[in-house]
């Protein structure tokens, strides 16, 4: 995904300062263990383990960040350099969740008032409600993922609502996924959000909702 950008036939779908440390937890099943969201900061005792996570989905999703000689470990602290710019520029919203002490997966998201031209321009069957033409804030997701092993047992969904959730106590009224064509998160963000843009002439799919 990205730090954000757009699309072109619509379709019904199957800034604040950064976040201080909290916890959420919830009980989830089969195994009966705690699902537990945590905010991240740079003070955070788990801010290498939110860097590790990033970059080891960057690589997975976009292995071309390693070229030219770049190893994970120079990349881990260029990376880091970029997240440090973003959160001083406010709104930036860090999550970890884990199972237990086992983290499982993370979401790297910002607030901003922003006017989405394709959201507004869209032509969707039937009544949506897409905010008018004024800016709304909006959450925008820049990067979601949960680890290999913990998918496909709905545990991505549990965490975007806790992510939906952060949006609506910040008052966000839109929360918006841009993700790049090739990648199988689609089928993920097709489940999730209520709208999209889909459109395989260009890089990226747009997917939204309102919160």
């Amino acid at each position: 995904m990205q730090d954000a950008k757009s699309a072109n036939k619509a379709k019904p779908a199957n800034k604040t300062k950064a976040a201080t440390k909290k916890e959420h937890t919830m009980i989830i099943s089969p195994n009966m263990k705690e699902l537990t969201q945590v905010m991240i900061n740079p003070q955070s005792s788990e801010w290498n383990r939110f860097l590790t996570l990033s970059v080891d989905y960057l690589c997975e999703n976009w292995s071309e960040v390693l070229e030219n000689g770049e190893t994970k470990e120079t990349f881990i602290q260029t990376y880091e350099q970029q997240l440090l710019h973003r959160i001083e520029e406010g709104g930036r919203i860090l999550l970890v969740w884990k199972l237990g002490d086992v983290p499982i997966g993370f979401a790297n998201a910002w607030l901003e008032e922003v006017k989405h031209k394709e959201i507004e321009q869209a032509k969707v069957e039937g009544n949506v409600h897409t905010n008018g033409d004024r800016e709304a804030r909006t959450l925008l997701i820049a990067e979601f993922s949960i680890l290999k092993n913990y998918r496909r047992k709905g545990l991505g969904h549990q965490c975007f609502q806790q992510l939906v959730a952060i949006g609506q106590q910040n008052k966000a009224t839109r929360i918006v996924a841009e993700v790049d064509t090739g990648i199988a998160a689609n089928l993920f963000w097709r489940k999730v959000m209520t709208y999209s843009i889909i459109d395989a002439t260009k890089r990226r799919n747009l997917y939204w909702r309102n919160c």
